[in-house]
């Protein structure tokens, strides 16, 4: 069928005559045909304009043209009708080829990585990034970022993305907060994205390693919740824990074991502070039989007087055992 849509392609090696009456189609390459035509058939349906995207042209002498090409509709005043769409093409075969080189270093990565130029468009991208959200390569470049991040979160994201460009550095995103990605099928999962600049061809361009976090988010939670149902159990039974290094002075403790030797949790700083509880009596008793258990790898079981603020008198038995290095 005759072309319903003519581009002037000045660098393609056609002329007017040569690409007048030809389906606009068989000027793709092979590979980038579909897609292309999908998005020209989006338009002629008078749907909403699609973003850019970058697609190669075969040029008359065979040799391939990088383009990223933009798609105007020109309608008819008179019932809104398109009588013709004009096909904007801007070279970038010149950013293609710097982008080879890049893509053989996104390739080595663990990690997902994504290429942006200064206006958010995704340049590259690698496989782990394919397998992290589930797209395809191609839904993915020459789109903007945002894309790749919650709905209710794209609004912001261009503003913080301008204020990086005036600075750009080596930084981890979003210090201090929680960041989340968004799947193809509309998952979210927490992720963690450090931000590099570079320059290509002259223009600055930022790489995104982002690595999804979710598993480590798990452990964590789940040790929260360990935590929690220690703690109880200790509040239950009566029964604390301390953890101290020996030289140190570091000491770690349970809530229970603060409590039954009377001291708050924001006065609590190392072992001199349960050392300062111990009855006086008892104190140099309990040091020396720990540090024999410590030494000698023995279990050592220890009765000791507590004095709480109140003058009030626990009194407490101990288990100590230590815990070594290989």
């Amino acid at each position: 069928s005759a072309a319903e849509l003519v581009g002037e392609l000045t660098k393609s090696g056609f002329s007017r005559s040569d690409m007048l009456g030809r389906p606009y189609g068989t000027l793709q390459h092979p590979e980038d045909t579909l897609p292309f035509m999908q998005m020209l058939t989006e338009v002629k349906m008078n749907r909403q304009v699609p973003a850019p995207v970058e697609n190669r042209i075969v040029r008359k002498d065979g040799s391939v043209l990088w383009v990223r090409t933009h798609l105007a509709p020109v309608k008819r005043p008179e019932d809104g009708a398109i009588s013709f769409i004009v096909a904007m093409h801007e070279d970038i075969t010149a950013r293609k080829r710097t982008e080879r080189y890049f893509q053989a270093v996104l390739e080595a990565t663990p990690d997902a990585l994504v290429m942006v130029d200064a206006e958010g468009r995704v340049l590259l991208i690698n496989r782990q990034t394919e397998a992290l959200f589930g797209y395809a390569r191609h839904e993915i470049i020459g789109q903007p970022v945002e894309m790749l991040i919650p709905e209710h979160l794209r609004g912001k994201h261009p503003l913080h993305r301008a204020a990086y460009m005036q600075n750009p550095h080596i930084r981890p995103m979003g210090v201090g907060l929680e960041l989340f990605g968004v799947r193809k099928d509309g998952t979210q999962f927490p992720l963690e994205i450090s931000l590099s600049p570079l320059e290509a061809d002259g223009a600055q361009v930022v790489v995104a390693a982002i690595r999804d976090i979710t598993e480590r988010k798990e452990r964590e939670a789940a040790l929260v919740r360990s935590e929690r149902s220690l703690a109880e159990a200790q509040r239950i039974a009566r029964l604390g824990s301390l953890e101290y290094e020996i030289g140190t002075e570091k000491a770690e403790a349970s809530d229970e074991a603060l409590r039954i030797f009377g001291i708050p949790r924001e006065e609590f700083k190392d072992t001199m502070t349960l050392r300062a509880r111990m009855h006086p009596d008892d104190e140099q008793r309990v040091v020396d039989s720990t540090y024999t258990a410590v030494n000698n790898h023995t279990v050592a079981e220890i009765e000791f007087r507590v004095v709480r603020p109140d003058g009030t008198v626990r009194i407490v038995h101990d288990r100590v055992q230590g815990v070594y290095d290989d």
